[in-house]
Order: structure tokens, then sequence, then C-alpha cells
């Protein structure tokens, strides 16, 4: 299952929708999720203190709850995202197309 986190505008949702996922921008939608993910992340930032520019979800919660094996993510991964990525062992690609 693939789930877009973004702010929630036109641009994001479309790009949900043409990617065949959900659309999340806080946690209370997709943290009874079972299955594994793919996380997107198209066009926000993933902050030095953990949130997801213009949302209300905390990055690591995300890993913490649900069963996340890929993470697509827009911009350069910073020393917040080396240490997740090390402590998780997920997967981040960034050079996707948006």
């Amino acid at each position: 299952m693939r789930i877009v986190i973004g702010e929630k505008n036109d641009k994001t949702l479309q790009y949900a929708k043409k990617a065949k996922a959900i659309f999340a921008d806080e946690m209370c939608g997709i943290k009874f999720i079972k299955e594994e993910v793919e996380i997107i992340i198209p066009f926000s930032k993933i902050l030095e203190n953990g949130m997801v520019e213009n949302t209300k979800i905390y990055f690591e919660e995300l890993l913490i709850t649900l069963n996340v094996k890929k993470v697509y993510y827009q911009h350069t991964i910073n020393s917040y995202l080396e240490d997740l990525k090390s402590f998780y062992h997920i997967k981040f690609y960034t050079n996707f197309f948006v």
C-alpha cells in the first residue's frame, strides 16, 4: 500500500490519486494500517524537529506505528533522517519523478 504524505492541496491530492495511494496529513486516518506501506513525500520537507512540513505528522511516529518498507522523498536527507534510516533499517529513495 502507498501513502502520500503532505500538505492538503490540489497538487498533493492529484499526486496521490495518480499514484493510486492514500493521502494523509495527520496520523489519525492511517495509524491502524497493518500491511506493509511505502511512504511518498513528494513536495513537503521533513524538518529537523521531525515534523513533515505543513502536516500534523511526526515522521518517526510513522516509522514506529506503521510497517514502513520504503520512503520516497524528494529532498536531501539530513542528519536526522540518516539516523532514523540506520536505526529503523528503512530504504530511502530520493531520485524519483514527481
